[in-house]
């Protein structure tokens, strides 16, 4: 929540709009610091605002292609940000099974032990 309400007070321009995509950015910054230290968040952020200022740059330069690009690139965007989130779910589907599969396995195997300490 911090990161997203200092985007909107930094006084950068930013709209009430932006607390909730920083927050969001933040959640997901905050569990690639988790799973791979301190540098891979900083160099995502860096890599999101010099992408979108690459991205208005062209924009601005190449102006007369700029209404045919527009779309398509848009469209690749939210093609590959689907393709993402559905590969991010299927990794932690699959990780998920993984280990209820090892916890049925390892209850199996300690239920077997029991019954033939019993006999």
């Amino acid at each position: 929540m911090a990161f997203g309400v200092a985007h909107f007070t930094s006084g950068a321009g930013w709209g009430p709009g932006k607390i909730t995509s920083a927050l969001l950015a933040g959640l997901m910054f905050a569990i690639v610091y988790l799973a791979y230290g301190v540098e891979a968040p900083i160099l995502l952020h860096w890599f999101f605002n010099y992408y979108w200022e690459a991205y208005g740059l062209a924009f601005q330069t190449y102006s007369e292609i700029a209404g045919t690009l527009s779309p398509l690139i848009e469209m690749q965007l939210v093609f590959f940000g689907y393709v993402t989130w559905f590969f991010l779910f299927a990794v932690a589907a699959w990780k998920l099974v993984g280990r209820l599969l090892a916890l049925v396995k390892s209850k199996a195997s300690t239920a077997s032990v029991r019954d033939n300490r019993t006999n």
